[in-house]
């Protein structure tokens, strides 16, 4: 058989997108095999649903993502420091399930085992 060169190629670009159904079988692969399962299905959420990448979730303080009632924003905005080329942005956490799981990692996990350090997502607790 024989191939072209341009069949070859690698394309650069953007990663195809996951649909609803691989979605849910990353979500349930999660919750049956993570050490921190409520973490790392709110993590999931926020990179599926906002967008965001890994600096810019691990850059994420619980100011930027909660408003003066400690409910979670609508629209986040990024610190540049946090971004792909230092621009900044907003991010959208209007989805009603990102907003499901962030909120049952902050009400079950988060707020219950940190009290005095600001990143949204913690892996280990300093004793």
């Amino acid at each position: 058989m024989f191939i072209r060169e341009r069949d070859m190629r690698t394309h650069e670009g953007q990663a195809r997108s996951i649909n609803n159904e691989e979605f849910q079988r990353v979500m349930d692969s999660i919750l049956s095999h993570s050490q921190f399962p409520l973490r790392d299905t709110a993590i999931f959420a926020v990179s599926y649903f906002a967008g965001l990448r890994a600096m810019e979730i691990c850059g994420l303080n619980l100011n930027d993502i909660l408003d003066s009632q400690r409910q979670i924003r609508a629209q986040v905005t990024l610190r540049k420091i946090a971004t792909r080329g230092a621009k900044g942005g907003n991010a959208y956490f209007s989805h009603p399930t990102l907003r499901e799981y962030l909120t049952r990692y902050l009400v079950e996990v988060r707020n219950q085992k940190v009290a005095d350090c600001e990143a949204v997502f913690v892996s280990r607790v300093a004793k």
